[in-house]
């Protein structure tokens, strides 16, 4: 049995993974050096994306991931590290399920 401080660490190595691979591919659609797109930067505000900006990164990410994210996941995810969040979360219940 794994404890509390083993499942952390699994937890938080395998966001970062997540984390990585969402801020690659929002770099790359946005064409901005990846090193600029912090997990906290505003896709919006900071980053500059549009609606159909975001539409095209979620079908990326989804492409990416091979899943299919619904769109009430979408709405609340305003940072790469929510986008990893959510996504992590989404992940975890494909996986018990």
């Amino acid at each position: 049995m794994k404890t509390s401080n083993e499942v952390s660490t699994h937890y938080q190595i395998y966001r970062e993974t997540v984390l990585a691979d969402i801020t690659k591919i929002v770099a790359e659609h946005m064409e901005q050096p990846e090193d600029e797109i912090g997990e906290n930067a505003h896709l919006i505000n900071d980053i500059g994306c549009d609606s159909l900006d975001i539409t095209e990164i979620i079908m990326l990410i989804e492409d990416h991931f091979d899943i299919d994210i619904p769109e009430d996941n979408v709405e609340d995810a305003r940072t790469p590290g929510q986008v990893a969040d959510g996504l992590f979360k989404l992940l975890g219940n494909i996986e018990n399920d």
